[in-house]
C-alpha cells in the first residue's frame, strides 16, 4: 500500500477521521482523497476475492 492508502485505511476507515479532515491535514484535495479511497476499496475487494 502507498503512504496515502495507508493513511486512508488507518485514519479514515479504522479511526473514523473524516476525508475533509485528512485533506486539510495532508494538503490534498478532498476529491483526490475520495478517488484514492475508492481505488483502495477496489484493490482490497480484489484481494479478498482471490
Amino acid at each position: 500500500m502507498s503512504k496515502m492508502e495507508q493513511v486512508i485505511f488507518y485514519d479514515h476507515l479504522l479511526s473514523n477521521k473524516k476525508i475533509t479532515e485528512l485533506a486539510a491535514e495532508y494538503r490534498i484535495s478532498r476529491r483526490t482523497l475520495t478517488r484514492l479511497k475508492h481505488d483502495l476499496l477496489v484493490k482490497l475487494r480484489k484481494m479478498l476475492v482471490k
